[in-house]
């Protein structure tokens, strides 16, 4: 849910703007294991197909409609199983945590413009 607030608002949300959002994310890794089993299973209806060329056209076309559909979020249905409403005390930990990412992600941004700062008056050296 912190996930969806945060790219939706670019920034840290508060508790009552977290909780407006869904717990699904296209992101998430049920997401992965659907698509992978997907494709697996139609690839599979696929090699009884006996010209080779329809055959290929076939898997091609399975796997990016599996990949629209998972785009669209059409394969949510896994995380309606494996996922629950977090209580506010989840959401709390999940916004200090967010906090702390961020922080992280500030000083590796200065870090790589000090290394992009040195590559540029030693190109030799800093490859």
């Amino acid at each position: 849910m912190i996930i969806n607030a945060y790219k939706k608002l670019e920034r840290i949300p508060s508790l009552e703007e977290i909780r407006e959002f869904s717990r699904f994310s296209n992101s998430c890794g049920t997401n992965v294991i659907t698509q992978i089993v997907l494709s697996f299973i139609l690839m599979f209806f696929c090699t009884f197909i006996p010209n080779i060329r329809l055959m290929n056209v076939a898997i091609l076309s399975v796997n990016f409609v599996i990949l629209i559909l998972l785009q669209c979020g059409f394969l949510n249905f896994l995380q309606r199983y494996t996922t629950i409403v977090p209580t506010d005390r989840e959401l709390l930990v999940a916004i200090s945590g967010m906090n702390v990412w961020l922080e992280n992600e500030k000083k590796e941004k200065e870090k790589f413009r000090f290394k992009k700062f040195l590559h540029r008056l030693f190109p030799k050296v800093f490859i």
